[in-house]
């Protein structure tokens, strides 16, 4: 099967488990929702982000894509893009920083009207470059968020964004069920490691770390929770976890993933005292919670054994296994997020970038969560696609609550 025959069957796959995106396909397809608008997109580039590209384009607008991490880019998917569609792709597996800048320069040199964003590395460019045709962007991670909270606390945005990442139903889907999920496959995937038995070490216990720990321990592994926070520390040990600071951890786990977005999460000091063949993976956005630098000099030896995994070789004889170079391990190797979860995902972006084009003006250059309104109809939508239904409140039920809320 050739790459763009192969791309289209992973799209037709993926389309039956995204019907809220249908359902916005249809009427963004009709009204032409973004006609004659230039949208920029950097976005992992996989068989959903296709999908939602296509939307985009078939809503009237320009489509710029490029991607939000160089080892996550299906390269079939990109021969579709290019092939099929006239959407212009910038992005390719296993490029470099340089590439990945240069691409983000391109697109803001495009002079975008709206931006969709994983990571917010579009949207500091275009306020760092102080764009002005820009009048709304998403941004749908955590570590996104707070990088536009950074810019607007020290020299104000320039352009409104709505961050979907805390929505209720963003969190539910993308944070919980989809990390915890797609990074057991990608830690699978990539080392065909036996699960059960394990001890498993997991670096953070927030929103994905939580529900990963709690998956990965429904598969047999014994696992140890690190954390700096002492409300999360007490949550993981009633939920039954231990808790270790690193340094105790370090010596007794055969998988580390770290899911805290901070820097040198694993270092040295935690290296030295790790048993031999242990494996490192990472779910944060950027390659840095694992100290590669410390890692490749106290290595007397390297070695790539398996296509995702590099195998250093240190001066004690001992063996460190770094999963895609430990970049984001759902992404780089495996799938990321399965299609149902990308539904919402890219439901509540598309929906709040919808917004930007109906503004009356109201909208200031700040950051704003995704209206309660969006997040419910996708609520409502996903679970009419589930064939789940559920009550609705009588009018003696609104009355008796409208008179408690004002007692």
């Amino acid at each position: 099967m050739d790459m763009i025959k192969q791309a289209q069957e992973k799209i037709r796959w993926a389309r039956k488990y995204m019907s809220v995106m249908k359902e916005i396909e249809e009427r963004f397809s009709a009204e032409k929702i973004f006609q004659d608008k230039k949208i920029g997109l950097c976005l992992h580039i996989t068989t959903e982000t296709a999908f939602l590209a296509r939307i985009l384009e078939k809503s009237g607008a320009k489509v710029y894509l490029t991607a939000a991490n160089p080892l996550s880019t299906q390269a079939d998917i990109v021969s579709y893009l290019e092939n099929e569609t006239r959407i212009k792709v910038l992005g390719f597996r296993g490029m470099t920083e340089q590439d990945h800048f240069e691409n983000l320069q391109k697109i803001i040199d495009w002079e975008p009207d709206l931006i969709m964003d994983d990571g917010a590395e579009l949207i500091s460019l275009a306020h760092d470059m102080n764009n002005t045709t820009i009048i709304g962007a998403t941004e749908e991670t955590a570590t996104g968020y707070y990088k536009v909270l950074k810019i607007d606390d020290e020299s104000n945005l320039r352009f409104p964004v709505i961050a979907t990442n805390f929505s209720f139903c963003h969190d539910l889907f993308d944070n919980k069920h989809g990390t915890s999920q797609s990074v057991i496959d990608g830690i699978i995937r990539a080392t065909n490691a036996l699960i059960s038995g394990k001890s498993v070490v997991v670096a953070g216990y927030g929103q994905c770390g939580s529900i990963f720990a709690d998956k990965i321990r429904g598969m047999g592994a014994n696992v140890i929770v690190c954390e700096v926070n002492p409300q999360k520390a007490l949550e993981a040990a009633l939920a039954g976890f231990r808790i270790l600071p690193m340094k105790q951890a370090a010596a007794e786990g055969d998988i580390f993933c770290t899911f805290t977005g901070n820097i040198n999460v694993i270092k040295k000091e935690h290296i030295d005292v790790m048993k031999d063949n242990v494996i490192l993976c990472n779910a944060g956005h950027y390659d840095i919670e694992i100290d590669k630098r410390a890692l490749a000099q106290m290595a007397v030896g390297m070695e790539k054994t398996r296509e995702n995994i590099t195998e250093y070789v240190l001066e004690n004889g001992k063996t460190i296994n770094l999963i895609a170079e430990g970049r984001i391990v759902n992404m780089a190797a495996a799938e990321g997020h399965p299609a149902a979860v990308m539904d919402i995902t890219f439901a509540l972006q598309l929906l709040s970038l919808e917004l930007f084009t109906i503004d009356d003006g109201t909208m200031q250059t700040s950051i704003y969560e995704v209206p309660e309104y969006i997040d419910e109809n996708i609520a409502n939508l996903k679970l009419e696609a589930l064939g789940i239904q559920i009550d609705e409140l009588d009018h003696e039920q609104l009355i008796y609550l409208e008179n408690a809320i004002v007692d």
